[in-house]
């Protein structure tokens, strides 16, 4: 992203973005009717923005797993006059959802799903290689893993679950997708 002149370009009417002024100052400021407007935390209101040279668009927010009903609600949010790629998006993202769990999603594995371990990585150029080619495969970021985590992973691979199956049972977790995730959907 890059950062715009205001005497160029300005944003869309009712639109959060970033703006830089003259003092040097970032905020996240709220465009409308032509002004640009910051919260003030002190006193619970907006205050205009003054001597601004600069603003820019957020970035997207971090996409997370949710399930197909959101999906879909979200789709038709940003694709209301396109139903024809509102529909493929929401068919992949159950063909997505749908996969069968593997542990391969969640750390790094082999090609006999032994998780990597970043020891070795260090220590053999042939398992940094493999280890490149299995963080392809990795869906979730983040995740802190304990060996609990790693046998239910197991038993969920085990009996066939899938991701959807997954997301409803721990409906309490974020699961953030990486990019190679989103490049699936």
């Amino acid at each position: 992203m890059e950062w715009i002149k205001i005497d160029k370009s300005l944003p869309n009417d009712k639109e959060y973005v970033l703006v830089y002024g003259k003092g040097g100052r970032n905020v996240v400021a709220y465009y409308k009717d032509g002004k640009f407007l910051a919260l003030d935390y002190w006193h619970d209101d907006f205050e205009e923005c003054e001597e601004l040279t600069h603003w820019m668009k957020l970035p997207k927010p971090p996409m997370k797993l949710i399930s197909m009903t959101d999906y879909i609600f979200l789709m038709r949010e940003n694709n209301a006059k396109d139903n024809i790629r509102r529909f493929w998006a929401c068919e992949k993202y159950a063909q997505f959802l749908k996969q069968p769990l593997k542990l391969e999603m969640f750390v790094p594995c082999d090609e006999e799903g032994n998780i990597i371990d970043e020891k070795e990585i260090i220590e053999d150029t042939e398992t940094f290689f493999r280890h490149g080619i299995a963080r392809e495969k990795v869906l979730f970021k983040d995740i802190p893993m304990n060996e609990i985590d790693i046998q239910m992973l197991k038993v969920y691979e085990s009996k066939n679950k899938t991701i959807e199956e997954l997301f409803n049972e721990t409906a309490d977790l974020d699961f953030i997708l990486t990019d190679n995730a989103i490049k699936q959907l």
